[in-house]
């Protein structure tokens, strides 16, 4: 009985054995099929690790690098390339459509100023831009073309011919911009100097490019940057254009990435994409029909299609409020509401998306691929800034034309299934490359302009040393308040009103530097008192002028918050959510507040804004 019975276990465990051998078999074999049929599938659309092109110069990046972060590029000296291309913000400026010259702030916190319009496009990001697979920049592809074959550009023959790539001749075109840098005739920048750039006429590339030298060369150090990245050019010699391929090379050095899971895939690492992704890889390239246009190592095929995406924002050109896209370069009645097929390297922290920025999140940018005209009839203009709701064209005839116009590649809606949506959702992530989350080493400390870096800083400066008039920026006032809780304010003077003096409490005006928890410090009270007393909701709202009711202090104990975090090799990354101050981070894992400014390089309290990540040292 006992010798039966111990057979019996041996072959129980022998045929448990064996079942599980075949699971585990099976589940390679899985595996193993699944990258197979995504490298056949890579191998057909010619997909390859991507070539970041050249390395450029140490002498050229430095240059770059000031000329990037430098406001004296612009007209009135308050806005920089950063400023629409931040490090911080994923080398975007994560808002619909930007805020040019006038504005004040960073990111979605920046504030539109007076009798300003927002930009009509959106800001693309500026990550591996340096891939010699680039031949078009901008959404119409106005500048285009190789240093082999030559530039288009809206300068025609005014555009210098010595220009290094189609990055550098984008470079050239938005200290032309009035709306973006330049600014307009009669406008006095922040340091009470008159805006010469603003004077010259429409058109008149030259001029600009000039006048922007003569600004630079004036200053002993930029005279050297220059003489240091081009020794062998004459000071009398040297043009804008030596400029934009310094900044060029800036960004090509800077953000030029290749550790996404998706790189690493290419690179032979197969275990770099999870199944999940492979599969949505395997739809991208098949069935869901997103790589028609998002083609190539870039993502982008580089033509234009109209896709329905809808209208918003002040519109473009003499077709205001429409923005016709490509047809305003080619006058092309088929190229009507058409934009160059974005790339997709980073997509998923690149946000808002489309070329007005009329989604906020990518799932919502992918569903409308899938059924443009659908998602177009049924777009919900409340994921806008409440600025830009009311801009969104929904009249039939509008509607009607850019139906008509249709790319006949989405002409049929696409079905997938909850589990196919969200395999193309992981895809797309799997694209994006852990460097980008860890930009803050790229930040100046200063600039050779002495302008400030930092663009929260400009709310300081205006308040405390720029003379009147200040061209088109008012002049924030005492007993003022702003009122805005959106991500973006209307205006300077509409975010602004009178603050009501409460019996019992003290007044305090905000002043340029202030802190939530080091006025409460100040008068002895609890910075949460405070926020709530004066009905706080985001630190877009505290700005020098800010009148605040001071509540008197009270025992009551600080409620413990809880601790949301990812351990990081230089301390702990916290992602911030709406509400977070600074006090109340610092609250929640019991470290000073200052040494949180301190490690993320913060000016200002509206720096703070949800889904930013903070170190916490």
């Amino acid at each position: 009985m006992k010798e039966a019975s111990r057979m019996r276990m041996l072959v129980y465990w022998g045929i448990s054995l064996v079942l599980l051998a075949g699971l585990g078999l099976t589940a390679c074999q899985t595996e193993a099929d699944l990258d197979s049929q995504l490298q056949a599938v890579l191998k057909e659309a010619g997909i390859t690790p991507l070539d970041p092109g050249p390395t450029p110069s140490p002498a050229m990046v430095k240059l770059g690098e000031a000329l990037f972060f430098d406001k004296e590029l612009s007209g009135n000296r308050d806005i920089s390339c950063a400023t629409c291309h931040h490090p911080l913000l994923n080398t975007a400026d994560g808002l619909s459509l930007p805020l040019g010259t006038g504005g004040v702030g960073l990111g979605p916190s920046r504030v539109r100023g007076s009798d300003r319009e927002f930009i009509p496009r959106n800001a693309p990001d500026v990550f591996s831009r340096g891939a010699p697979e680039w031949q078009t920049m901008f959404w119409d592809s106005r500048a285009a073309g190789s240093p082999e074959t030559g530039f288009t550009s809206p300068a025609g023959d005014q555009l210098p011919q010595t220009l290094d790539s189609v990055l550098a001749v984008q470079a050239m075109f938005p200290v032309t911009s009035r709306d973006e840098m330049r600014g307009y005739p009669e406008e006095i920048d922040v340091t009470g100097r008159d805006n010469e750039l603003g004077a010259i006429s429409e058109g008149d590339f030259q001029g600009i490019w000039d006048a922007l030298m003569e600004r630079l060369l004036s200053n002993p150090e930029y005279e050297a940057l220059f003489a240091q990245a081009y020794p062998q050019v004459a000071t009398e010699d040297l043009g804008f254009e030596h400029a934009a391929n310094a900044i060029a090379a800036y960004e090509i050095a800077a953000f030029t990435f290749l550790d996404a899971p998706w790189d690493r895939y290419l690179a032979g690492h197969r275990t770099a994409l999870s199944d999940e992704a492979k599969q949505g890889a395997l739809l991208f390239y098949g069935d869901a029909g997103c790589a028609e246009c998002h083609s190539g190592n870039l993502f982008t095929d580089q033509a234009h299609h109209n896709i329905c995406v809808p209208q918003l924002g002040p519109g473009k050109g003499d077709e205001a409020p429409l923005d016709l896209g490509r047809a305003r370069e080619t006058g092309l009645a088929a190229d009507r509401f058409a934009f160059r097929t974005p790339p997709l390297r980073n997509v998923a922290v690149t946000g808002p998306w489309m070329h007005d920025g009329a989604y906020n999140t990518l799932e919502a940018a992918v569903y409308h691929h899938l059924s443009p005209q659908a998602a177009l009839r049924n777009y919900d203009v409340s994921q806008l800034p409440p600025a830009l709701q009311t801009s969104v064209l929904r009249d039939p005839e509008t509607l009607e034309a850019m139906e008509q116009g249709l790319d006949p590649l989405l002409g049929e809606p696409v079905t997938l299934s909850e589990e196919e949506f969200s395999q193309l959702v992981a895809f797309l992530g799997a694209l994006t490359s852990p460097s980008v989350e860890q930009l803050l080493y790229t930040l100046p400390e200063s600039v050779p302009s002495g302008l400030p870096v930092s663009d929260f800083y400009l709310t300081s400066a205006v308040l405390e040393s720029a003379p009147a008039p200040l061209g088109p920026t008012p002049t924030l006032t005492p007993s003022t308040t702003t009122t805005t809780t959106s991500m973006v304010t209307d205006t300077l003077e509409s975010g602004l009103a009178a603050a009501t003096p409460v019996p019992g409490t003290t007044e305090y005006e905000v002043q340029p530097g202030d802190w939530i928890f080091t006025i409460a410090s100040q008068f002895g009270v609890d910075p949460e008192d405070i926020v709530e007393f004066n009905d706080l909701t985001s630190p877009s709202q505290f700005q020098p002028g800010l009148v605040l009711n001071i509540p008197p202090p009270t025992t009551a104990t600080p409620s413990p918050s809880a601790r949301p975090s990812q351990p990081t090799a230089r301390g702990t990354v916290h992602i911030v959510r709406p509400g977070d101050w600074v006090w109340r981070i610092a609250r929640m894992y019991g470290v000073d507040p200052q040494a949180i400014i301190a490690a993320n390089h913060l000016t200002h309290p509206g720096m703070i804004y949800p889904g930013q990540r903070l170190i916490i040292p």
